[in-house]
């Protein structure tokens, strides 16, 4: 049956566009080589050909999604693939999709003898290296691919070029739970020499976790996943390290020997737990949900249910409609509709076919059935590259030349490049201050002359530097910048905010005191005001659908940028360094509780941060995932009155417009095109307004 698939998907593929026909190739070579590998051979050099000749910009994604195929088929080429396949900022993942692919497929000796041949590589894949680590039982493999990805690390540090730290996380934690299995001479030079490069190198700021630990210190927290070898192999040179770096020892005095007690904790608590329930050893039980226990082919059968198809189908539209500009290989709806096909297969055969006709792209379908074939013959799936469509409304725009100086346009690029400065500035994490340390935080004009705010946070301190009044209140009341009335003065001098703690405090602890320190050097108050506002209601309801905050596509995704356009140079209090020093991303929520980190949460919180930064500007082009609330939050920074959300909504759309006017009217012209998109009406009216009141003198009560 798969070669009757197979000879179909081959004439398909010979009437299809060229991109098409050659990840279809790719994608049938590798089913062939299940039963005849010259034909297969024959097949990828084919598509290969093929890929070669798409224009530029298909032709990367093409070859990035052929190699860790091809390495499956000819694993002597693996090198080859993956230095053609290594193009743009998505190829460093190329050689890690090498291994996997091939581990898969069941060839660990290969996987592991192509990892020797890229060990001077930036690219080296830490993680795979450990992947094959787990998979082979071999030992002389296991020792060999460790040696492998240790000799890959010292080329690293011997590099003139610093390995950024989130790289450095694969090596750090294989290291530290295999380096037993190395000879303890190997073990000990290679703990030393790592941990001495640690601290010779500049460290970074990070908002790391682990198992209710907090960390601002990029150092520290490498450190401390390395921390079990070298307590047991460098006792004296881990007390040092220890005397100078107090968020190792505040993590070592919970977990003394680093990721390796932190694991003795979890075996201890899952053995403390109610046994699994007994299952069928055909259909063993894999997880637990909602409604309880879910066993393995319960598991496989969400991969292709009905919401399954749904998500899917609604991928595929939106590729359709934007339209995606990528090959059609890596859509996002095609790597959908591989995934459901395939688990279809294996858990039905050839009946998956009948529901081909659901899939209403003949290209996409052609891809489906080429995974119902491999399935059937036995084969592992293979990810692929996904590149989401770009927002609705997007509009690439051709190169323009250079705006004229002084333009709003040369404005915003000043703007860019000084925010392009900033981030090579050296990431050095901020230290708590010396002084004494009180619960009452101290305000005071800066007497600093610098160009931004500075400054930072941790479990027993936030300190922020000559920054403007209005954002730092607007981030400690939860307040609109634009619902704040300011004193004239305040508002044109710049503060220094200290809270210098003797223990560490929970993040609401923290708001309330450097509250409190603000509310002893102003007088702050609440106001209600009647006043003119514009109010959005969607009396029809909201014409567009909202995103499925809960679906998230596996596999390596490319997208487009979420961004708000200005049209005038930041005036000083919009300082970007701000947003950094303002998120409290080193304190807990609540003291020894285990933070929770949705990624989606954090970038919410980051793009608020921005909204409030303080600035009144007029706003020319969104393109954001927000909810209507945050809508008007951010448009009314440009408006001249109050933008009030009465659409009883809470659910978050993908918001993408532009307007070409660059006068005054510009955020109310974008306004209108937001309204037209999503079916808001904009209707003037009056409206109780809390405002925020502060002044020089003394304190009227603020409230929290």
């Amino acid at each position: 049956m798969p070669q009757e698939l197979l000879n179909g998907a081959l004439a398909d593929a010979a009437r299809a566009a060229s991109e098409v026909r050659a990840a279809a190739l790719v994608r049938i070579a590798r089913v062939w080589n299940a039963t005849n590998r010259d034909e297969a051979i024959r097949l990828f050099e084919q598509g290969m050909t093929e890929a070669r000749s798409c224009p530029a910009n298909s032709r990367g994604y093409l070859l990035q999604n052929a190699a860790p195929i091809g390495a499956t088929i000819v694993p002597g080429a693996a090198g080859a693939l993956a230095v053609e396949a290594a193009v743009g900022p998505s190829g460093r993942y190329v050689p890690m999709k090498l291994v996997v692919a091939m581990l898969d497929h069941g060839r660990e000796k290969e996987a592991i003898d192509f990892l020797s041949t890229i060990e001077a590589s930036e690219n080296y894949p830490f993680d795979a290296a450990a992947q094959a680590f787990g998979t082979t039982r071999d030992d002389a493999l296991r020792l060999a691919v460790l040696r492998s990805a240790l000799r890959a690390m010292r080329s690293r540090m011997a590099a003139p070029q610093a390995t950024p730290y989130f790289q450095l996380s694969g090596v750090t934690s294989f290291f530290a739970r295999t380096w037993r299995r190395l000879p303890e001479d190997e073990a000990r030079d290679f703990a030393g020499e790592f941990a001495r490069w640690l601290v010779e190198r500049p460290d970074e700021r990070t908002r790391g976790s682990m198992q209710g630990l907090i960390f601002s210190s990029a150092r520290q927290m490498q450190l401390f996943q390395v921390l079990a070898p070298l307590r047991h192999l460098h006792p004296a040179l881990t007390d040092s390290l220890m005397d100078e770096h107090r968020e190792l020892a505040a993590a070592a005095a919970r977990y003394p020997f680093g990721d390796e007690s932190i694991r003795e904790e979890l075996e201890r608590a899952a053995a403390s737990r109610p046994a699994m329930p007994v299952s069928d050893p055909a259909d063993p039980i894999v997880a637990f949900g909602a409604s309880g226990p879910i066993t393995r082919s319960a598991a496989v059968r969400s991969q292709f249910n009905e919401d399954a198809f749904v998500r899917a189908g609604e991928a595929l539209d939106a590729d359709l409609a934007a339209p995606n500009p990528a090959p059609k290989d890596s859509w996002m709806s095609t790597q959908a509709f591989r995934r459901i096909f395939f688990e279809a297969a294996r858990a039905e055969g050839v009946g998956a076919l009948l529901s081909l006709d659901r899939i209403r792209d003949t290209d996409v379908r052609l891809f489906a059935r080429i995974e119902v074939a491999a399935a059937i013959a036995g084969l592992p799936y293979v990810d692929g590259m996904s590149v989401s469509p770009p927002p609705p409304g997007f509009k690439p725009r051709s190169p323009a030349p250079p705006p004229p100086p002084g333009s709003p346009g040369a404005m915003v690029a000043n703007l860019m490049a000084r925010a392009r400065a900033r981030a090579l500035q050296s990431q050095e994490p901020f230290k708590k201050p010396d002084g004494p340390v009180s619960p009452d935080a101290r305000v005071a004009p800066s007497p600093r002359q610098a160009a931004g705010a500075a400054g930072g946070s941790g479990p027993d301190f936030w300190v922020i530097q000559h920054a403007p009044l209005r954002p730092v209140l607007a981030r400690l009341y939860g307040v609109a910048p634009t619902r704040i009335d300011l004193d004239s003065s305040l508002e044109s001098t710049r503060f220094d905010f200290s809270l210098l703690l003797p223990l560490p405090a929970d993040r609401p602890t923290m708001l309330r005191l450097m509250r409190e320190g603000v509310e002893r050097a102003f007088a702050v108050g609440r106001e209600v005001r009647v006043m003119d506002v514009d109010v959005l209601t969607a009396p029809r309801g909201i014409r567009v659908k909202p995103e499925r905050s809960d679906h998230w596509q596996a596999g390596m995704s490319v997208g487009f940028v979420e961004s708000v356009s200005f049209d005038r140079e930041d005036d000083g209090t919009g300082d970007a360094a701000l947003v950094d020093v303002l998120d409290l991303h080193a304190v807990p929520d609540l003291v020894g509780a285990t933070p929770v980190v949705d990624p989606r949460d954090s970038m919410r919180d980051q793009r608020a941060a921005f909204r409030r930064l303080g600035a009144r500007r007029r706003i020319t082009g969104l393109s954001d995932t927000m909810t209507i609330a945050e809508f008007c939050e951010t448009l009314e920074s440009g408006l001249d009155r109050p933008l009030v959300d009465e659409t009883g909504s809470r659910d978050v759309f993908r918001i993408s417009a532009e307007t070409t006017r660059d006068d005054a009217g510009a955020t109310r012209d974008l306004l209108r095109i937001v309204c037209n998109q999503l079916g808001l009406v904009l209707t003037p009216a009056r409206r109780e307004i809390e405002w925020l009141m502060v002044r020089q003198g003394v304190q009227t009560g603020a409230g929290g």
